[in-house]
Order: C-alpha cells, then structure tokens, then sequence
C-alpha cells in the first residue's frame, strides 16, 4: 500500500493493514470448491432377492473452484457406483447412481456404506450409508387376502369376495380341495387348476340362511404344491337383520 510522503504511519497501522491485504488477496486468488450432496442416507427398502436396485444421488459444488470427485469406494461388492461428471463447477452438479445387486446378499437387513474423496479441502471425505431389506423370492402359490371381511351384510343378501391364487412358480400346481366352514360356500369346491405364472380368482359366498349377529368362519384350501399345501382364510362379516322397507315389500307381495 503507498502513503504520501508526509504521512508517516505507526508499525501498529502498518502490521494492521498488512494483514488486510494479505487476507483479500488470498480471499481473491484462493477459491475452493464445496461439496453439497442431497442425502447421505440411501435407503432401498424393500428388495426382492435377485433383483437389482437403483437410486441416486445429486451432488452439488456450492464453492467458487471446481469440486473434483477423487474416488468412490464401497465395502461391499453387492454396491456398483457411476457418476457422470468426476469434476464439477461452481454452481452446478453431478449425479451419482447407486446399484444394489441383492444376489450377492442373504436375506434380511443390509446396511453397507459409500465413501466419496473430493477435493473439498473442508470435506475430503463424505460417507453415504445404504440400508434396506432384502425379501426372499416366492415360490409355488400365493394365496391374498389371508383375511376376508364381508363387513355388513342383509341377512339373505348373496353377496360375494374374491380371493387371488397366484403362480410363481415355473409349473403347474392344483387346488386339490376347497374346504368351506360354517355358513360358507364356494362355486367349485374341488381340482381347480393353477398355470404356472399366472392367477386365478375363486368367489366366496356367505350362505344366505346364517342367522343375524357377527358371523366368523374358516375357508381351507389343499394344494399340489410342496411348499404351500394348505392354505387357511378367515372369513367375517355383520349380519343385519332385513331391512323394515324389504320386509314390507314382502308383506304386501305375500311373499316370506
């Protein structure tokens, strides 16, 4: 800095503005870059084994020099990773894809991590967990609902549900029996047959002479199939009394 001849400055003025033209010369020629990611959780829930997974991240150089993305490594040979851009301007992004190879691990939780090195002098390295569970394949039959709830029902009224018969498997399998409870009843009760990757649809009545009051029963189905040989279903439902206006049109058309 230069000071006119007559002034004269003190060593405490000098040192003090010394140390300010140091520090806005390195704030000027010095930039860095800064790491910003968007989530440092990954979490792919539910996985099905042998399924591959994706999901991505976004990560931001919030700084004033380009970010660059040294490494990328993971504990885990189930994690593959792909970023399209290793360097990164200042304000502007690149996105990291996480695949998840489930094969390579045994069923239940997982929880492995990624850990990114960048030129972020303030973050030079940056963790990324990834968590989820992996969900062992089906195979043979899959029987939905386990439950069914007729809810309300007019004493009388034929009313009807569906229950689903899926197929995962690669042959045929069949319902050897269909074996109703108390109060219900099924269109076919016997050999119904199941393709291989496919479903069925099987309807499910409750008997028009169960009397009023909540009503709770069992439907069981026998099945070719190893893994699966029975299935069992609850089946409830409220039954009403018929109502006044019904009974009326009875009365006056004589018939009960």
């Amino acid at each position: 800095m230069w000071f006119p001849l007559q002034c004269r400055p003190t060593a405490g003025k000098l040192i003090f503005v010394s140390s300010l033209i140091v520090f806005v010369y390195c704030a000027i020629a010095h930039p860095v870059p800064s790491v910003n990611i968007n989530k440092t959780f990954v979490n792919f829930e539910k996985v099905i084994k042998g399924q591959t997974a994706t999901q991505h991240i976004d990560i931001y150089n919030k700084g004033d020099d380009t970010l660059g993305i040294i490494d990328i490594k993971t504990n885990c040979s189930c994690l593959k990773t792909k970023i399209k851009n290793k360097s990164i301007y200042p304000r502007e992004k690149t996105v990291l894809e996480i695949q998840f190879d489930s094969s390579k691990k045994p069923a239940g939780p997982f929880h492995q991590e990624i850990i990114l090195k960048t030129s972020d002098p303030e973050n030079e390295f940056i963790k990324i967990t990834v968590l989820g569970y992996i969900e062992e394949m089906r195979k043979g039959l899959e029987l939905k609902p386990q439950t069914l709830n007729f809810g309300n029902v007019a004493k009388g009224n034929k009313e009807s549900r569906e229950i689903i018969v899926t197929n995962h498997d690669s042959k045929d399998y069949m319902i050897i029996e269909l074996i109703p409870g108390f109060g219900i009843s099924v269109d076919q009760a016997k050999n119904i047959y199941v393709p291989k990757k496919s479903k069925i649809l099987i309807p499910v009545q409750i008997s028009s002479w169960v009397k009023p009051g909540l009503f709770s029963s069992t439907l069981t189905l026998r099945t070719t199939d190893p893994n699966n040989p029975m299935f069992q279903i609850k089946v409830s439902a409220k039954i009403l009394e018929p109502s006044v206006k019904k009974y009326n049109h009875r009365l006056n058309s004589g018939r009960f």
